[in-house]
């Protein structure tokens, strides 16, 4: 068996509620997170070049780290 497969498959429950944790993270991280900062920063002084900034660089950082997470996700359950 090579490094990080499993010779069991992963069962209904536990499929189910990673794919649910993987929803909910991406909300709060795509919808939410972004929503915040657009009504946090202006209120700080923030002009809306640099927030937009901010807010294009938190969802590019938060795409590839999700991403990162999911490829993980579905490494370890691959079939050999």
């Amino acid at each position: 068996m090579r490094r990080g497969y499993s010779d069991h498959p992963e069962g209904w429950g536990k499929a189910l509620s990673k794919s649910a944790a993987i929803l909910v993270t991406s909300f709060v991280g795509f919808v939410v997170v972004p929503n915040e900062l657009l009504a946090y920063l202006p209120l700080h002084g923030v002009a809306p070049r640099p927030r937009d900034a901010i807010v294009a660089a938190w969802v590019a950082i938060w795409f590839v780290a999700a991403s990162v997470v999911f490829v993980r996700l579905q490494r370890r359950r691959a079939p050999r």
